[in-house]
C-alpha cells in the first residue's frame, strides 16, 4: 500500500517496504531501459529535488513496477509542473481555473492540479436529468481530451452548484478511466474530483471518457452552463426535463465571471421533455440554457 504524500515520503517508504537497495533498483530499471543515477534516487527520497522532465517522469512510471505500487500512484503525488513555455504566463483568450471558481484554489493544491493547458478539452457531451422536483438527479459528461505535454493521466472535473446551502454532487460511474479523489468546498458548493485515464497519453494522443454526478434533492433549477476555461471544437447539452417541461427555453452565453448573461435564441422543447443544444468553436467562458417553469 502506498502511503500519503509528499511524494518523497512515500517514495522513501515504499524502497524500505521492498527490501531492496537503491543499486539493485537501479539494476531493476536498467533492465525495463531506464537508466537513473543512484544521486538522482538519493535526491528524490530527501526532497532536494522532483522529477519534472519526461524522461524523469518515464522512471517513476518505471519505479511504480519495480516497488510493485498501483500504476500513477507515485506520478499522482508529484503536483502541477512548474510552468514553462507558451503555457508559462497568460494564454490569450483563456480563462484560468481560479478565475471561474474562485473557491477551487485550496482545493487545486490538495488535488496537486496539473498545470493548466496540460490536457485539452477538444469536445463535451453533457446529458442532463432532471428529477420530478425540477432539479437535477444526474450529469452524464463524455469528453474527448488530448494531452499538450507528455505523459499526462489525471483529468479534474469541476462543478458548483447555484444553491449554496445544498450539498456537493457526488462522482458516480466512470468509464474508460477510473474514479481518483474527490474533494468538496461544502460551503461554495464546489466539487472537484479527480479522473484517471486508463493510460497515460504521450503529446498529441487523444482519448475519451464518460463520467455521471449523482444530485442530492435541492431547489428547482432554473437554468445550466458549463464554462469553458479554453476553446473548444464542439459542446452538446441535452436536458431531458421529464414530464414536466419548462415554458419558455433559451440558450445563454457569458464571456468571464461578472460579464453580463447574453439569452442567444429560443430553444424548442420536445415532445418529450428533451432539449439539445449544440454549439462549435465554443470560446472560453459559459454556454449554457435557462429556463421559465410555467
Amino acid at each position: 500500500m502506498l502511503r500519503d504524500g509528499p511524494f518523497e515520503a512515500a517514495l522513501s517508504a515504499a524502497v524500505d517496504r521492498s527490501g531492496l537497495t537503491l543499486d539493485r533498483i537501479r539494476e531493476h530499471l536498467a533492465g525495463r531501459g531506464v537508466r537513473i543515477s543512484r544521486a538522482t534516487l538519493v535526491y528524490w527520497r530527501q526532497g532536494r529535488s522532483r522529477p519534472e522532465r519526461e524522461a524523469s517522469l518515464e522512471a517513476v512510471a518505471a519505479l511504480e513496477q519495480v516497488l510493485g505500487l498501483p500504476r500513477a500512484s507515485l506520478l499522482a503525488l508529484l503536483g502541477p509542473r512548474r510552468p514553462r513555455g507558451r503555457w508559462a504566463g497568460h494564454t490569450p483568450g483563456t480563462l484560468s481555473h481560479s478565475t471561474v471558481w474562485p473557491p477551487a484554489t485550496q482545493i487545486m493544491q490538495r488535488l496537486a492540479v496539473p498545470a493548466e493547458g496540460d490536457l485539452l478539452v477538444r469536445s463535451v457531451h453533457d446529458v442532463l436529468t432532471l428529477g420530478p422536483e425540477r432539479c437535477e438527479r444526474v450529469l452524464r459528461v463524455r469528453k474527448v481530451v488530448e494531452s499538450a505535454v507528455d505523459r499526462a493521466f489525471r483529468l479534474i472535473s469541476y462543478y458548483q452548484i447555484d444553491d449554496p446551502g445544498r450539498e456537493a454532487p457526488r462522482l458516480g460511474e466512470v468509464r474508460y478511466g477510473r474514479a481518483g479523489r474527490a474533494e468538496v468546498a461544502g460551503r461554495y458548493g464546489l466539487m472537484a474530483a479527480e479522473i484517471l485515464l486508463d493510460q497515460p497519453l504521450g503529446r498529441g494522443e487523444r482519448t475519451m471518457v464518460e463520467y455521471e454526478l449523482c444530485f442530492p434533492p435541492g431547489r428547482p433549477l432554473l437554468f445550466y452552463q458549463r464554462w469553458f476555461t479554453r476553446p473548444t471544437a464542439e459542446y452538446v447539452l441535452v436536458v431531458d426535463f421529464g414530464t414536466q417541461s419548462p415554458a419558455r427555453c433559451h440558450r445563454i452565453t457569458q464571456r468571464s465571471p461578472g460579464a453580463p448573461e447574453r439569452a442567444e435564441s429560443e430553444v424548442w422543447v420536445g415532445g418529450d421533455g428533451v432539449v439539445q443544444s449544440i454549439a462549435t468553436d465554443v470560446p472560453a467562458g459559459a454556454v449554457g440554457l435557462r429556463w421559465q417553469w410555467d
